[in-house]
């Protein structure tokens, strides 16, 4: 194994004269930062909505193994019975949208996530306005991915009022196997897209949702008459101030 490089008198990327020039770390207020892996998991966190077409709860609950922490969100045994999560601000009651994607700040998204079943469940993961059904009523603005019920394609959607710009089928989910997806904002007119860790496409139009705060969101709905569960293992947010 090779030695890390080391900086003893530590490392800045501010220059000559700033406040923080001779703080030995880089500068904490350049970028606005959410992480989450939840360990633990603080219901309280997030805006929770459960929607159930029959008898039955959907619950999301810590996992009791995994490396860091897991939130495991299980649906009740109805078709179409969801549940959905937003950041929050107070404690569970109302949603923190503290997060624009603005012109001349970069920005960055990274989850990992499994779901049970592959084809028969929804699944919403990413940075939108407010919405308490988002598959039955898509958010107007925001970043996502989203897997519907009825296939295993994983698409990226990306929506500014209303008018949506979509990549199609960017990976395959499969039952009960760990994924990663991300994407970056270059701050002027594109976003790339990850899942793996590996670039699968850019998105380039006027559909960035530049004019609106949105809120961390992510959730799944069930897509027949058995309960279904999806994992978090992490959600990680990152924008330049």
């Amino acid at each position: 194994m090779s030695s890390p490089t080391r900086f003893p008198s530590g490392v800045v990327n501010v220059s000559p004269g700033n406040t923080l020039a001779d703080y030995i770390a880089p500068d904490p207020t350049k970028v606005l930062t959410f992480w989450d892996d939840f360990a633990p998991y603080t219901a309280t966190d997030w805006v929770i909505t459960a929607t159930s077409v029959g008898a039955g709860t959907s619950a999301a609950a810590q996992r009791d193994d995994g490396v860091g922490g897991i939130v495991r969100i299980t649906t009740a045994a109805n078709e179409d019975d969801s549940l959905w999560l937003q950041q929050s601000h107070d404690g569970g009651t109302n949603d923190l949208e503290a997060w624009q994607f603005q012109s001349g700040k970069k920005a960055w998204f990274k989850a990992k996530f499994l779901m049970e079943e592959a084809t028969q469940q929804d699944i919403i993961i990413g940075i939108h306005k407010t919405q308490t059904d988002p598959i039955d009523t898509a958010p107007t603005d925001g970043i996502w991915f989203q897997k519907d019920d009825g296939d295993a394609d994983l698409d990226f959607h990306i929506a500014k009022n209303s008018v949506f710009t979509t990549a199609s089928a960017i990976a395959t989910v499969s039952d009960a196997t760990s994924l990663t997806v991300g994407f970056y904002w270059d701050g002027v007119d594109t976003i790339e897209y990850f899942v793996d860790d590996v670039k699968k496409g850019t998105l380039s139009s006027g559909t960035i949702p530049d004019d609106e705060y949105m809120a961390i969101s992510f959730g799944t709905q069930n897509g027949a008459a058995a309960a279904k569960y999806v994992d978090v293992d992490y959600i990680f947010a990152a924008v330049e101030r």
